[in-house]
């Protein structure tokens, strides 16, 4: 088994050792080790194979050793001098005895049970260790014998002895040549998660998965520094890391330092202009580094063999020789840019004088490498930074980079592109200082432009604001272009903070200015505003003819297309469309992530395919896009769009402790100023459903009032799914307090408020169902859903709710019948919250529809205790209970007793909770 220091190879020998000896094993093996040790070029001769040998003897006894090595007690004697006397044959016939003894005793040693002989760090093994190792391999083969050998990959040098004995060795029948994987990212998450006992955020995860290469050694090391805020790499690790570096010659150390100054990788050319030394000595000190395995070659250059490694050698540059190798590399690269790619040489050129601390030279290279085209979206935020870090310090830093401004203004747009909303709107403001409104409009206007985006995005206060003095700045003869622009914006924004006719009108502007300014990209995006307002408003067939109308022209422009991908999948999704809807988005996700957009559109694109795919019950799918979205850590909208979806997938999943904690994080946008409606009624509908699975009706109908209170705010579609929970906890909590005031606000706002839109169709059976609930509208509603393009959800739950009323009224061939096909299409779903609740409703009633996803937790109770539970559930006394069910208190009590007991829970509240988790109470 062969990986890096500290792959973790001795963890998975552990866990093996573990496992082996742990209770589920069905035989109990013996285990002996041996170790190799490190001395000169080879280790100590045979020092695993006498580790092994003393550990036998420590199990089993001299005498017993004795009696299974027989007449080869002679040779043993050789490693073990106890055991007999040193024998006089020659080398060879003294080498032959040995290893014939040493196979004689593990194999009898095996007749008492599976023998596991570990022998770790080979790669230190002298060569009469591998010639025993060899032996045994072939000798052992039909013995129950394993042998687990361990060595590390990155001391193997070309030259290695080991090479060519696992080469000959992994050819032997039996023999299984296994290698340690460095870590993915997820696994690093889960390590991290353990190490530091909490969720690590998803920029503590990129960092200690990018610097420890995911080996889990230096991940635990990085953790500790993590746990502190910050990822500094601990001492114990630099030392371990220079162990490497400190056993080199003081030339081979030089050249490493200045491969170190490159960077994780150089080419031999660059390494070779910045060494000046004859080519022999240059050849001669890689060599010694790539033995040493500090670095790797490959067809062009070299590489550092852990990034690590290259940290710890430059940062033990002295301040001076930091700054002149730096200077040296940039000098080299200004004369010679072929010696690396077109793309990557400004971006170098720009680092090296950053470095050597040249401030004129770095501020003007930094703004070249931004504005190459070839720095990423993150890359040049950090160049323009940096150019605006040193412009105090530059001289005339205005006639390289133009006005201030101007230089704030740049680096706000490629924040927003990276996904940094907080530090754009802060780069913006700070530009909106210096613009005066009187000498600047046109680029102040610009400015408030992102302002406006940016706010919204964060999802506070104060989106339209900007939009209305760019309005006002406007002057009569303007350019149409930039006119069209703020009125679209302007547009857009109204519409989303929920003023769905003013959006309209100013959209009918935006459209008439675009048609003066001779531009498909400003047309494009006016009728696309004017199609989602149009949607929204309940208007979907004329919203969807805009789209169709401009979806040539969106194609002149990349932002343009994606954001007719991001406006025109959510409308398609609004009016049921979900198939068309999903490939819409998914369309634009490849377009963003072309772009490196990823974080930004892309995560919003990722959202708009992901809720459709929940509609059309394609949880897993839209689970697995959900969770990669988040990983890249999107801006604030995208995710709470996100961890809303994932809220309401845990919710239906039956992970509802999982659902609870996410959506403590966004019931404040519930009670607080609706600032971005869209997502204010996702978290309203999201908590009032989960409310609803674990039984809080008071809950439900709070968040449902909420969203009465602020209709008009919303997307006409997200009336009814919000109507339906209303209905179902209205119901209860009217039964409970006999008021019937909460199912009339239901009903007049679905005669009289709610939109008829296409999604009503089902929507409305739904609604109907859950304000009268009886059998024959349940069955009503679910014939009406088999025959609408609903949310896959709907049925089975309408299947369900169908399925309690059938049960209570003693139908069991019907009730079985439509219980079957709930369970069947909740379990194809993966919606555990149905499943569960249909197999217990079965088991109630004494039949089994389908076997649940696993063991449902009250599969143990008779069909009295489950009596008893929901009786347990709606608050009764044990008195209570012996007189609903014709018994005495005492065998009430004993009942209770015994479910407490199966449940294993603590109290009759904990009994309740499961009760109300699972279904199990009254409908």
């Amino acid at each position: 088994m062969g990986g890096d220091a500290g792959a973790g190879k001795t963890t998975v020998v552990e866990a093996f050792v573990s496992d082996l000896f742990g209770p589920l094993a069905d035989r109990k093996a013996q285990l002996i080790r041996g170790q190799c040790v490190p001395m000169g070029e080879e280790g100590l001769p045979y020092a695993p194979i006498v580790g092994v040998l003393r550990d036998l003897e420590n199990q089993h006894g001299r005498d017993q050793i004795l009696e299974w090595v027989g007449a080869g007690r002679q040779a043993l004697g050789a490693l073990l001098p106890g055991l007999g006397t040193t024998p006089r044959e020659s080398d060879d016939t003294i080498r032959l005895q040995l290893f014939e003894a040493v196979t004689m005793v593990l194999e009898r040693a095996s007749e008492n049970g599976p023998l596991v002989v570990i022998v770790e760090d080979i790669h230190w093994a002298d060569e009469s260790t591998r010639h025993v190792l060899r032996f045994l391999a072939r000798a052992l083969a039909d013995a129950p014998v394993m042998i687990v050998a361990t060595y590390r990959s990155d001391e193997l040098t070309r030259r290695h002895p080991l090479r060519p004995f696992l080469a000959e060795v992994g050819r032997f029948p039996g023999t299984v040549r296994l290698d340690v994987p460095n870590l993915e990212r997820a696994e690093v998450a889960e390590l991290l998660t353990q190490l530091m006992e909490r969720p690590p955020s998803n920029v503590v995860i990129d960092l200690v998965y990018r610097r420890s290469e995911g080996i889990p050694y230096f991940v635990e090391e990085l953790t500790r520094s993590a746990a502190r805020g910050c990822i500094d790499m601990p001492d114990t690790l630099r030392d371990a890391l220079n162990v490497r570096v400190l056993s080199l010659s003081d030339r081979a150390q030089q050249t490493l330092q200045l491969a170190a100054v490159a960077g994780n990788r150089v080419d031999h050319e660059l390494l070779a202009a910045a060494a000046d030394a004859p080519d022999g000595d240059l050849d001669a000190q890689l060599r010694e580094a790539i033995d040493a395995a500090v670095l790797t070659v490959d067809e062009t250059g070299y590489s550092f063999r852990h990034a690590l490694l290259r940290e710890v050698i430059h940062d033990d540059l002295l301040p001076g020789q930091h700054a002149r190798l730096h200077a040296r590399f940039a000098k080299i690269l200004e004369e010679h840019p072929e010696l690396m790619s077109a793309e990557a040489a400004p971006l170098e050129i720009a680092h090296h004088w950053n470095a050597a601390h040249e401030v004129n030279k770095a501020f003007r290279w930094a703004l070249t490498a931004a504005e190459s085209g070839s720095a990423a979206f993150h890359e040049a935020l950090k160049l323009y930074e940096r150019a605006l870090e040193l412009w105090d310090q530059v001289d005339d830093p205005v006639s390289v980079a133009g006005p201030h401004a101007s230089l704030l203004m740049r680096a706000a747009y490629v924040a927003e592109d990276a996904g940094e909303i907080e530090r754009s709107l802060a780069l913006v403001n700070a530009a909106l200082d210096e613009l005066d409104p009187d000498d600047n409009p046109t680029d102040r206007i610009e400015a408030l432009l992102v302002k406006a985006r940016t706010t919204a995005s964060l999802m506070t206060a104060g989106g339209v604001e900007p939009l209305r003095e760019a309005l006002g700045l406007l002057p009569e003869d303007a350019d149409p272009k930039l006119r069209a622009r703020v009125l679209e914006m302007l547009a857009r924004r109204t519409t989303l903070s929920g003023d769905l006719k003013q959006g309209i009108e100013f959209s009918q502007q935006a459209i008439d200015a675009a048609a003066l300014a001779n531009s498909d990209s400003v047309t494009a995006n006016a009728w696309i505003t004017f199609g989602t307002s149009l949607v929204a408003a309940g208007q979907e067939t004329e919203g969807l003819a805009m789209f169709e109308r401009v979806a040539h022209l969106a194609r002149s422009s990349t932002r343009t297309l994606l954001r007719f991908f991001v406006n025109y999948s959510d409308a398609l999704n609004h009016v049921g469309r979900y198939d068309d809807a999903v490939h819409q988005a998914l369309s634009g996700v490849d377009v963003a992530r072309e772009l490196g957009l990823e974080r930004s559109l892309g995560a919003m694109l990722a959202g708009n395919a992901a809720e459709p795919l929940l509609a059309l019950g394609e949880w897993a799918r839209a689970s697995a896009m959900i969770e990669r979205a988040l990983e890249l850590d999107p801006p604030a909208h995208h995710h709470a769009h996100l961890r809303l979806l994932q809220a309401w997938l845990y919710v239906w999943r039956g992970q509802l402790d999982e659902a609870d904690a996410v959506l403590a994080e966004f019931r404040p946008m519930i009670s607080r100023e609706q600032l971005s409606p869209q997502y204010n009624n996702q978290a309203i509908r999201t908590d009032a459903e989960h409310a609803l699975a674990v039984g809080d009706h008071q809950r439900a109908w709070s968040d449902v009032a909420v969203f009465l209170d602020h209709w008009e705010l919303y997307h006409c579609t997200a009336s009814y799914p919000i109507l339906a929970v209303g209905a179902a906890a209205g119901r209860v909590l009217d039964q409970e307090d006999g008021s019937g005031r909460r199912t009339a606000m239901i009903r007049d706002f679905l005669d009289h408020r709610a939109v008829p839109v296409q999604v009503r169709a089902f929507w409305v059976s739904m609604i109907t169902a859950e304000l009268e609930d009886t059998a024959q509208v349940w069955r009503s509603a679910l014939d009406q859903l088999a025959a609408q393009p609903a949310p896959a959800h709907l049925r089975p739950y309408a299947g369900l709710r169908l399925g309690q009323h059938l049960v209570a009224e003693r139908e069991r061939v019907e009730a079985k019948e439509v219980l079957a096909t709930a369970s069947e299409a909740a379990l194809a779903l993966g919606s555990t919250l149905l499943a569960d609740r249909i197999s217990a409703l079965a088991q109630r009633a004494g039949f089994v529809v389908a076997p649940p996803t696993k063991e449902s937790p009250v599969a143990g109770l008779t069909p009295r205790e489950l009596e008893v539970l929901q009786l347990v559930a709606a608050g009764r006394s044990n008195g209570e209970i012996g007189t609903a069910l014709f018994i005495s208190t005492k065998t009430a009590s004993v009942h209770v007793s015994n479910i407490l007991a199966k449940l294993g829970v603590n109290g009759r509240g904990e009994a309740a909770a499961l009760a109300h988790r699972l279904g199990l109470t009254a409908p």
